[in-house]
């Protein structure tokens, strides 16, 4: 009986990132943006911001949760102002919402939308503030 071992031929990992929604100025939760090539690396790396110019025109931007090597298509580019926008939605936590609203302090309020219901980087409610 002959068989293939599921671990001998690593040809890929899956690369995750959080999209940045510049309009409303927050990141999605992480996903899959692509498959790469070799074994996962881990995500124990710097953050890093990645632009993939779109076939319109525009740009997608991604905070990579993965690290190298990136998709192709994508470039690295951190010192760009959308890169630093997207750094900062990630620095203050503004992941978006399932309505892709902005999680900010309410001017009338001393509560936030991230008092009431913390997120942890990955997305998920934070089960410590429940």
């Amino acid at each position: 009986m002959t068989g293939t071992s599921c671990t001998d031929d690593i040809a890929g990992h899956i690369f995750r990132g959080r999209k940045y929604d510049e309009t409303a100025g927050c990141l999605a939760v992480p996903t899959a943006v692509d498959v790469v090539e070799g074994a996962d690396p881990g995500e124990d790396c710097p953050l890093g911001c990645l632009l993939r110019t779109e076939p319109d025109g525009g740009i997608t931007v991604y905070i990579a949760t993965t690290c190298p090597p990136y998709p192709q298509g994508f470039a690295r580019a951190d010192e760009t102002s959308v890169c630093q926008d997207a750094r900062t939605a990630f620095t203050n936590r503004y992941f978006c919402a399932l309505d892709a609203g902005r999680i900010t302090r309410d001017a009338g309020s001393d509560a936030t939308a991230v008092d009431a219901a913390p997120l942890t980087p990955d997305g998920a409610l934070d089960a410590a503030s429940e």
